[in-house]
């Protein structure tokens, strides 16, 4: 999987020969990165009153297994600025690893667009029966089978495309007529969007009552196509925290 960003100034940052004050910067920007994600996550429980109880489980064990990946992740974090702040290793090789971080944050929080292996599975909800807990089951899913990105297309009030980025904070609603996803109102047919390894969540997909078996059930039509390439290009909103602050240590 690779990003488009064209940002100069993160270009200039990860430029081998790093001066100390560049490499500070990468510091505050890995920090800031690993608190974006902080937040997406503390707010995962938006649109979670309507959902069954067997959706509720399942969700609460993605969010633990991504807890404890996050928790590795801040200790492979703390290792880095380590070794940043106390000189050990080169300078070419600690800016290799920043940029390689931050990379993988600015996914994972929507902030970057992405391409790479992945799948595109296609809804047509003749009968308006798709519901929010179905489409999260699906996501769940997903998230399970091993997707790093994730994105849901439809149609707006105009008939124009419209993609919007799934990150942890993402919620959904159905009336029936149309889905709401993170705010933005998708009428059909919708195309959810993966990158990952196409194969192994096609099967995931295929599993027996699974969502797609409640897909079925609805008399919903569906087409799972693995592609070799998927291109996700919409971006996640960033929304400050009202309440949390970083804790400073002295």
């Amino acid at each position: 999987m690779s990003t488009e960003d064209g940002s100069p100034r993160l270009r200039n940052l990860i430029r081998p020969r790093g001066t100390r004050g560049e490499i500070a910067a990468a510091i505050l920007l890995l920090l800031l990165g690993y608190g974006t994600v902080v937040q997406f996550k503390a707010h995962a429980n938006a649109g979670l009153e309507s959902l069954r109880q067997t959706d509720l489980v399942k969700i609460l064990a993605d969010v633990t297994a991504r807890t404890n990946q996050m928790q590795e992740e801040k200790v492979s974090l703390e290792s880095l600025k380590f070794q940043l702040t106390s000189g050990a290793g080169s300078s070419r090789a600690a800016l290799e690893t920043v940029r390689e971080h931050i990379d993988a944050l600015r996914i994972l929080s929507g902030q970057v667009a992405a391409h790479g292996p992945g799948l595109e599975l296609s809804i047509f909800d003749i009968n308006s029966g798709l519901t929010s807990n179905i489409i999260v089951g699906l996501i769940n899913e997903l998230r399970d089978a091993g997707a790093e990105v994730l994105a849901i297309s439809g149609s707006d009030a105009t008939g124009a495309k419209v993609q919007s980025r799934i990150v942890a904070s993402t919620y959904f609603q159905s009336d029936g007529k149309s889905l709401i996803v993170g705010g933005k109102r998708l009428f059909g047919p919708y195309i959810i969007e993966a990158i990952g390894d196409g194969a192994t969540m096609a099967t995931a997909l295929r599993i027996a009552g699974g969502s797609l078996d409640q897909l079925h059930q609805i008399r919903a039509q569906t087409l799972v196509q693995v592609k070799a390439d998927v291109k996700i290009l919409s971006l996640a909103p960033v929304e400050p925290n009202r309440y949390a602050r970083n804790i400073t240590k002295p």
